[in-house]
This record gives structure tokens, C-alpha cells and sequence, in this order.
């Protein structure tokens, strides 16, 4: 017996500091360590990866390196400030983009989805920000978690599909998350240009249509390849655009009838795939019901049908006059318990005297 899941201590202490704070580490170790990840636990096992707790400084601190020691945590050892630069809250947005699409269950730090700023316990819990009380950069920051949540939120693959590399360099991340009837292709990108990878059917990516989820725009191809590309510093989501049926490829599987299209960050669409006839005049529905009466029993049926008329009538008459009835009995019964309290309390009255 054993824990179901718990948090994802290994990949933390690999990651964070090595390869978004320090940079020892380039988006090679990034990928090989979140392959680790699901390759080293129980299947089924629910982990909770994190970029930090209440345990650790906190992660925009961590990630300014012209900060204070964000190990400080005393008032007397120069508590890590607010970063004044961009750059550690493009480092965070890069950080969330790879910790909210990959498996298991994210846990975000109350604060760290807007760069709250702090050192070590207790100087970690400082009190929570109102979004008028940020600045551009955290703004920015937080309005990026949000879209990184609603595109999990809406997307099964991400949700619970399984995890598969597809590409890796220095600064660039590629990988798929995969459920029995669809993909979705994930680009993380923490250089300063724009990245374009082609990748293979059939070895890198399995279909021939995909949604940008976050642009609302199909692309498609007959080739043996597609290209994907992602802005710098920035992540892209592509998922498989089930409104184009593939060739060669079979639309059996209900799960091919749906498709998810993200229109704003707050609404989204879901198109239907009607299995049936969509051209069958309604009369034509109507008239291929079977009659199931027989002429023969036609006159049998009526008779039947009037004397059921004639006891529901009966039923409604007796019901009327049982209920005349009732309301003279409740009136008596009234009126001899009002008579037979009147004598009680006569009688009392008459004994008390």
C-alpha cells in the first residue's frame, strides 16, 4: 500500500532552480525530467507538481536575479523586494506555461499567479493583492495564468491525456498530450525569436488537421508534414481539429464528433456532428410510423372508448357529491365541539364559584 499521489518534490528541486532561475540547465533537462516524471511513478498515481509553497521563497523572487537573497526571511537580512525588471515575470509566465500543461494535478501558490514577491518562511506569506493594487508587469502576468487555465480547464488532453516528447532544444519545448481519439501539442518557447518546428506525420503528430487554440485558427495538410510555430517567450496549444475529417481516417469513435473551439477566454464552442440524415423531410418521419390498429377492431375500440367516457364521468359525479358531503360533516362536527366546549367551560366556572 502506498500514497495515490502526492507532490512532486523530485521535479521541483530539478527544474526550478536549475533550469528557470539559474538557467544551469537548458529545456533538454526541462523535458527529460517531466518524462521522468511520468515514467517513475505508479500508473494512476495523481501527482501534484508545483512551482512553489509555503515551504519555499517565493518563485517571482527566486527568479530576480538582481534581487535579495530570496533564501532571507528576517527583516534584518534584507527581505527580497519587488522586482523592478520584466524579466523575472517572463521567466514565471514560462514557468506556468510548462507546469499547466503538463500531466498530473497543478498547485499554484496563492499570489505566485501575479508575481507576489517574498523570502523564505514566514516572509513567504505576505498578505494577498487586490488586481488594483498591481502593477503592468504582474498584470500582465496574472492575465497569462488565467488564459493558461481556461485552455486546461476546456481541454480533455491536457486534463488526462498521456505525455509524449516530441522535441527539444536549448530553449525550446515540444511535446503532445494524448487521449485515445485526439492530441494536443504543446510549444514552449523562453527565447527571444520566434521558433518554427516541423514536425512528421505518422512519428511526430498523428493527424492532419489542428486547432491554434489560442488564436482560433485551423490549419491543415495532405503532406507528409506540418509546421507549427510560437512567439518568443510564449507558448502555443495545438489541438486536432476534429472538424475536418482526415483522410483515411475513420469517424466511427464518438469521440471524433466534437470539437472544442476557444472563442474568447471566457466562452467556448462546441460544434455537433449529426450521425443521422440531416436532409429527411419530417412529413417523410411521420408517415414511416407503422399503424399498429386493425380495421376490424375499429368499432370495438370506439364502443370501449365511449364507456370509458361514461365512467369518468360517473367517477366525477361521485367525487362531487362525496365532497358535499364531507364539507356538511366537517360543519356538524364543528359545531358540536364548539357546543360541547362551551358546557366545559361552564361547568368549570360553575364548580370554581
Amino acid at each position: 500500500m502506498g500514497l495515490d499521489g502526492q507532490g512532486d518534490f523530485v521535479l521541483y528541486h530539478a527544474v526550478v532552480d536549475n533550469v528557470f532561475r539559474f538557467g544551469f540547465k537548458d529545456y533538454n533537462h526541462l523535458g527529460y525530467w517531466t518524462l521522468q516524471s511520468q515514467e517513475n511513478y505508479l500508473e494512476g498515481s495523481l501527482m501534484t507538481p508545483y512551482l512553489g509553497s509555503h515551504d519555499t521563497s517565493r518563485l517571482i523572487s527566486r527568479l530576480d536575479s538582481g534581487g535579495n537573497n530570496p533564501d532571507n526571511k528576517w527583516a534584518e537580512q534584507s527581505l527580497p523586494q519587488q522586482p523592478t525588471s520584466s524579466s523575472p515575470y517572463i521567466k514565471s509566465k514560462n514557468a506556468f506555461s510548462w507546469l499547466l500543461t503538463i500531466p498530473g494535478l497543478p498547485v499554484i501558490y496563492m499570489g505566485d499567479e501575479y508575481g507576489e514577491y517574498g523570502g523564505s518562511d514566514p516572509d513567504n506569506r505576505h498578505s494577498f493583492r487586490m488586481y488594483n493594487e498591481l502593477n503592468s508587469n504582474e498584470q500582465e502576468l496574472l492575465h497569462s495564468i488565467q488564459e493558461l487555465g481556461m485552455v486546461r480547464k476546456n481541454s480533455n488532453d491536457l486534463k488526462n491525456g498521456s505525455y509524449r516528447p516530441v522535441y527539444s532544444d536549448g530553449d525550446l519545448l515540444v511535446f503532445a498530450r494524448e487521449t485515445s481519439s485526439s492530441e494536443t501539442l504543446v510549444m514552449i518557447n523562453s527565447g527571444d525569436n520566434t521558433r518554427e518546428v516541423t514536425l512528421n506525420k505518422g512519428i511526430d503528430i498523428f493527424y492532419n488537421s489542428y486547432l491554434d487554440v489560442r488564436n482560433n485558427l485551423t490549419f491543415s495538410s495532405l503532406d507528409d508534414s506540418l509546421t507549427f510555430s510560437v512567439d518568443s517567450n510564449d507558448f502555443s496549444v495545438f489541438t486536432y481539429n476534429r472538424q475536418t475529417v482526415n483522410v483515411n481516417e475513420s469517424t466511427d469513435n464518438d469521440d471524433n464528433l466534437t470539437d472544442i473551439s476557444f472563442n474568447d477566454e471566457n466562452n467556448i464552442s462546441v460544434p455537433l456532428v449529426n450521425e443521422t440524415n440531416d436532409n429527411v423531410d419530417n412529413n417523410e418521419v411521420e408517415d414511416s410510423t407503422p399503424d399498429l390498429s386493425l380495421d376490424g377492431d375499429s368499432d370495438t375500440n370506439q364502443d370501449e372508448s365511449e364507456e370509458s367516457g361514461t365512467q369518468e364521468e360517473n367517477i366525477d359525479t361521485l367525487t362531487n357529491d362525496d365532497g358535499q358531503e364531507s364539507e356538511s360533516f366537517l360543519l356538524l362536527r364543528g359545531l358540536l365541539f364548539i357546543t360541547f366546549l362551551s358546557l366545559l367551560i361552564t361547568f368549570i366556572y360553575t364548580r370554581g364559584r
